[in-house]
């Protein structure tokens, strides 16, 4: 029902969400090469890094989520991609020495971040169109996140291997370990890709700030 897209909040919400996943799903694909590949962290010990991040999403998903419904969606939409930001510009700074936890305090912050701006913004899209439209928005927030997530992943994977094939290491990620060359040729990979993030988020920051939530049609 591509009629629907000339509702300007929903088509506004719905591009925003795209580019929050679009940004944020980097964090799941390069941060464990990072911790096991470069850093050479054991499986369970970078997985239990890696639920920092799951943390802070659970913690602040539930806190914006109540406070959305009385103060409005916006303000915590517009706070989540602020910190996005932040914690992608945190990300380039990232070597193969960096503190264990720094990473693991950028890592929650990011969560944190993922969690304040992504119900906020699934209540923004429902509330902007009637009831009877819910299930096939409901349907949509989930492709969008999809279609990010997998857009996301597909352009950092081709921007850290892109830049690695380019200097001259063809090789599994898996095998960068030791080698200090292919580590570094990674970690430039691995920043660009964080810029292209924080690009992304400064996008979904935009429509977040011009995005003017309004309710239709909802229950009593």
């Amino acid at each position: 029902q591509l009629r629907m897209f000339k509702n300007l909040v929903l088509s506004m919400a719905i591009a925003t969400r795209f580019l929050g996943f679009l940004g944020t799903t980097a964090v799941r694909f390069l941060m464990p090469i990072y911790l096991i590949s470069l850093r050479d962290i054991q499986e369970a010990a970078a997985g239990g890094i890696l639920f920092l991040t799951s943390l802070g999403m659970a913690v602040a998903a539930s806190s914006s989520g109540r406070l959305g419904d009385r103060i409005g969606e916006r303000p915590f939409t517009i706070a989540g991609f602020l910190i996005v930001v932040i914690t992608a510009l945190a990300f380039t700074f990232f070597t193969g020495d960096t503190s264990l936890w720094i990473v693991m305090v950028v890592l929650l912050i990011n969560g944190l971040a993922m969690g304040l701006w992504g119900v906020p913004n699934n209540s923004t899209i429902l509330g902007s169109v009637p009831r009877e439209a819910f299930g096939v928005v409901g349907a949509l927030t989930n492709l969008t996140r999809n279609v990010g997530n997998v857009t996301g992943q597909a352009i950092a994977s081709a921007v850290v291997v892109g830049v690695m094939a380019a200097d001259g290491f063809d090789i599994p990620l898996s095998d960068i370990a030791g080698n200090a060359a292919a580590s570094a040729s990674f970690l430039d990979g691995w920043k660009l890709a964080y810029i292209l993030v924080m690009v992304f988020s400064l996008m979904g920051l935009a429509l977040a700030i011009f995005t003017k939530p309004k309710r239709v049609d909802l229950p009593d």
